[in-house]
């Protein structure tokens, strides 16, 4: 592990430091800001490592050089695949493989599996321990939820076609959502699309001025998307 670590830090550095060599070959922001008349500033060294530069940039820093068309008054560049954004995160991308395959180490990320996503997952053969499935009580997997589904779509197709509040309503939900507030033992129910929507509007709503949320560090990214919101 340690090794691997080591590994990893030695080519963050080395991706940081040839991002480093493009700044300096590319205009910066300062220079053209002087030249138009203004002052330029210099930013202080930091104190933290390569690696650990580049992991806190990561989603937030542009790519040397994007915005020095802008500088000089040229239209900007519309095409997706040269966003400095996207730019990056190829970066990322590329810099990650090359971890896993100087470690002889699979890359883990969008890897195919086989049949169905439950307890054990097939991947390249192998049946393996499934640690990444949302599937927490194995309803995905159950075969009444599954022939239930079959009887739905057979019923009302493969999507409703519309949000609720339009044209997609069917009794299905209002049912679901009755059955639960039974096993709570509550008035009501309201069912959402998925378990980031539930809290992130939800607690988006509940708060508001004067109120105080606590989130600690484990807690799913759905409740501080909600707290922001509020």
């Amino acid at each position: 592990m340690n090794d691997s670590r080591e590994l990893a830090r030695k080519l963050l550095a080395r991706s940081a430091s040839a991002s480093a060599g493009s700044a300096a070959q590319s205009p910066a922001p300062a220079a053209s800001a002087a030249g138009a008349g203004g002052a330029g500033h210099t930013q202080a060294p930091s104190s933290s490592t390569p690696h650990e530069q580049d992991l806190a940039n990561i989603g937030t820093a542009k790519m040397p050089g994007a915005m020095s068309t802008h500088a000089v008054g040229s239209k900007p560049d519309r095409s997706f695949n040269d966003h400095p954004d996207i730019s990056q995160a190829k970066q990322l991308l590329d810099t990650m493989e090359a971890v896993f395959t100087a470690g002889n180490l699979p890359n883990p990320f969008f890897a195919p599996h086989e049949g169905k996503n439950g307890v054990t997952s097939r991947y390249n053969g192998r049946d393996l321990i499934n640690f990444g499935s949302f599937s927490y009580l194995g309803l995905a997997t159950d075969p009444r939820v599954i022939d239930a589904a079959k009887a739905a779509i057979d019923t009302y197709g493969t999507s409703v076609s519309a949000s609720r509040i339009v044209a997609g309503q069917i009794p299905l939900y209002e049912e679901l959502e009755q059955e639960l507030a039974a096993i709570y033992n509550v008035d009501d129910a309201v069912i959402t699309p998925s378990g980031y929507s539930t809290n992130s509007a939800l607690i988006g709503f509940l708060l508001g001025p004067g109120d105080l949320a606590i989130c600690d560090s484990l807690v799913h990214s759905s409740a501080v998307s909600g707290t922001r919101w509020s």
